[in-house]
This record gives C-alpha cells, sequence and structure tokens, in this order.
C-alpha cells in the first residue's frame, strides 16, 4: 500500500469536483448498491432510568451526567440526490464514537487521533502500514451517507444493530442495507463495558438487552419503520447481546451475528449463564460469520456449542478463508488496494446479509433457493460453508 489510488487522492486534493455514478460510492469497492440513496442521523439519548457513575462527584457536587448516554445511529432510504459535499465523510463515523461516551463536542487534539483505531485495525487485519497522509486521505472520502435527508415515503423492514464499540465500525454494510430498503437503528457499547464485561458480564449483557428494548419502543416514532418486518444485528461482544435479546423478547423475525461472542468459549459461558438462555426461543433463522484464526487466548477461540444447539432453525454459518477478526469487525472494505480475494469476500458477506434479510423479512421467494447454493467458483473464499436447514418435528 505504497500508493493510494487516484481516486482518493484526487478526493484529497479537490473534494468538491469528483462526481461518481449515481449509485456508486468510493469505499464499497465497486459494491452495487440498491435503488435508494441513504440517508443518516444520530440521535443523542439520555437513559434517566440508568446511570454510569455515583450520583456525587469527589467534590461532593451532585453528578449532572451520571445519566446513561445511548447514542443512536440510523441509516435509511432517501430519494435525495447523493452529492459528495452534502455526504458525510468517513471521518465522521469516528467523531460520533469518540463522542459515544457523554456527547461532548471534540477538542482539535481528540479529532485528530479519532482515526487512530482504524490504523490499528489495519495494522492488525492486513499489516497494513497507513501513512498520516493515506489516513487523511481515507477519512475524507465522502461515504454514501446524507446527513438529515428526508427519508422517502413508504415504511421499510428495520434492523436494530449492535456495533460493539463504535459507529464506524459497521457504517458501510450500514449503508448498504439502507440502499436496498432496509432502516438501520444501532447503538454501540461504552467504552466502560469492556472492564464490566471481565468483572461482572452478566450486568453488561443485561445493559445491552435493555439497550435493544429502548430501541425497539422507539421504531412506532418513525414513521419510515415496518414495526413487523424486524431483524437483529450483532457484532463481536452484541453478538450475544442480540441472541439473549431474542430468548427473553422473541420480536425480531432474522437474526445476524459477525464475529459474535456467542461463537468463542468464553462469550458460550456468558451466554449459556444468563438468565435469559433457552435455545428453544431461537424460533428464527440465524447467520454467522467467525474469524479464521486460532487465537491463542483460549478464551476467544471458536465454540460452537450454542450455534449447534439451534437446530430446530435454518442457520447459516461462514468462515471466510484467511478472513480475520479485524476483517470482520474493522470495517477494512474501506482501505484501499485490498487483494481481489478480499474484495470477493466482503462482497459474499454484504450480499449474503442482504439476502437473508431480503428472504427472512421481506419473503423474497425468489432468492430462497440462492441461499442454500454452494457454488464451486466460491469455493476458494471459505474456509468453512455450512448452510443447515431446520429440522422438522
Amino acid at each position: 500500500m505504497k500508493n493510494l489510488p487516484i481516486t482518493y487522492l484526487l478526493l484529497l486534493l479537490f473534494p468538491g469536483t469528483l462526481c461518481f455514478g449515481q449509485n456508486t460510492y468510493p469505499l464499497w469497492q465497486e459494491m452495487e448498491a440498491g435503488r435508494y440513496h441513504v440517508g443518516f442521523k444520530t440521535i443523542e439519548l439520555v437513559d434517566s432510568s440508568r446511570t454510569t457513575g455515583p450520583k456525587y462527584d469527589e467534590n461532593g457536587t451532585i453528578n449532572e451526567n451520571r445519566f446513561f448516554p445511548i447514542q443512536i445511529s440510523i441509516w435509511y432510504p432517501t430519494d435525495a440526490e447523493w452529492d459528495q459535499e452534502r455526504a458525510c465523510r468517513f471521518k465522521a463515523y469516528f467523531y460520533k464514537t469518540a463522542q459515544k461516551n457523554d456527547f461532548a463536542e471534540l477538542s482539535a487534539e481528540q479529532r485528530e487521533n479519532a482515526m487512530e483505531i482504524f490504523s490499528s485495525f489495519a495494522k492488525f487485519g492486513f499489516k497494513v502500514e497507513l501513512s498520516a497522509a493515506q489516513l487523511e486521505a481515507i477519512g475524507n472520502t465522502a461515504t454514501a451517507a446524507l446527513p438529515e435527508a428526508p427519508p422517502v415515503g413508504g415504511k421499510f423492514p428495520v434492523i436494530l444493530a449492535g456495533h460493539d464499540g463504535g459507529v464506524w465500525k459497521m457504517s458501510t454494510l450500514s449503508e448498504y442495507l439502507a440502499s436496498h430498503g432496509y432502516v438501520v437503528i444501532s447503538t454501540g457499547l461504552l467504552s466502560q463495558t469492556s472492564r464490566l464485561f471481565r468483572q461482572s458480564p452478566q450486568i453488561a449483557i443485561n445493559r445491552r438487552i435493555r439497550t435493544f428494548e429502548i430501541l425497539r419502543g422507539m421504531l412506532r416514532h418513525f414513521d419510515f419503520v415496518d414495526e413487523d418486518q424486524s431483524g437483529l444485528l450483532g457484532l463481536n461482544a452484541d453478538g450475544m447481546s442480540t441472541l439473549l435479546y431474542q430468548m427473553k423478547n422473541l420480536e425480531a423475525e432474522a437474526i445476524v451475528n459477525i464475529d459474535g461472542w456467542d461463537g468463542k468459549n468464553n462469550g458460550n459461558g456468558y451466554v449459556s449463564n444468563s438468565i435469559y438462555f433457552n435455545p428453544d426461543n431461537i424460533q428464527v433463522p440465524f447467520a454467522e460469520f467467525h474469524q479464521h484464526e486460532d487465537p491463542p487466548n483460549e478464551s476467544l477461540q471458536l465454540n460452537t456449542a450454542i450455534f449447534d444447539s439451534l437446530s430446530r432453525i435454518d442457520r447459516f454459518s461462514f468462515v471466510l478463508q484467511e478472513f480475520g477478526h479485524a476483517p470482520l469487525t474493522g470495517n477494512m472494505i474501506a482501505l484501499p488496494e485490498l487483494p481481489e480475494k478480499v474484495v470477493a469476500q466482503h462482497n459474499f458477506w454484504f450480499t449474503f446479509i442482504k439476502s437473508f434479510f431480503d428472504v427472512y423479512l421481506k419473503g423474497d421467494r425468489d432468492q430462497r433457493a440462492d441461499l442454500w447454493k454452494m457454488s464451486d467458483a466460491d469455493a476458494p473464499l471459505f474456509q468453512k460453508n455450512e448452510r443447515i436447514r431446520a429440522e422438522r418435528k
């Protein structure tokens, strides 16, 4: 990655002059967008029924910021014309991530360092060292998202998503789904949750379940959401939260997990020890993608016990060959000059999730047979390609 593609350089130098086709976006690796453009908005909600700190600070003054912040990101279909000057820059998602704990304005230093985490994922996932200029070019690239664009008339299926930390992690996938006629409503973990998982995992999980319940309760306020067509999408630790949310509430019609902890040794125990754990309550189709790595930390190694227990449903399990944790959870599709095979794997991953929801949320019969096909041409993409029909009783 010594040189950036000309697209990125032109966007960096002349951000207002380069024009793309109607449904082609620079960070999508030429993946095919749907019929809609993409609107985006953020809601900053304070849940006064929960706290994240003590009532009084060290000086004995009441801590006004002790209540629970929920940063909500929403992608939705719009018919507003895409314009790169108006579109969100990729770095805007990292700014929002840096604001998730308190919604405070960022300092110049915080804005400058906001994308360092993306550099870390690139280095860990693909051994790519991004220079400051390359990182700036990627951050300044226009996304598909048009902030506060008016929604298209009508109602669309909704996907409640947990992106496990930062809105940037799932932004491109969420844009892609919105372009194909979905509303994606997502939240992430507060920074303190990592420590809470180590100390009290059930408290951490129950926090997330409660947050999903709040999101679910908000759906009636959006005219463009069809509450009767809802799915769940969980990333990393939120793979546990989505499964347990469904086991408790039985509301979604389909679930996708991306490298979910429910499929790892430690997460398997966290899920099975929950008071809400009941595999019989997962009565809807389930798809998962897991990393092709063998972590030295045994607690993070693959554990299929929960997946195997879901025998009454259609379920799909994929391990993309040499496709590790960082590509699955770090939005690596935004990197320029990805190898052709990695681009093809991203394309499979994104399009399968869309097709999965098309079939099980929208009832698209034309795509149902394709979900079960194992193409010989696609075989080199996988380490594991498992598609299991429900056991009929």
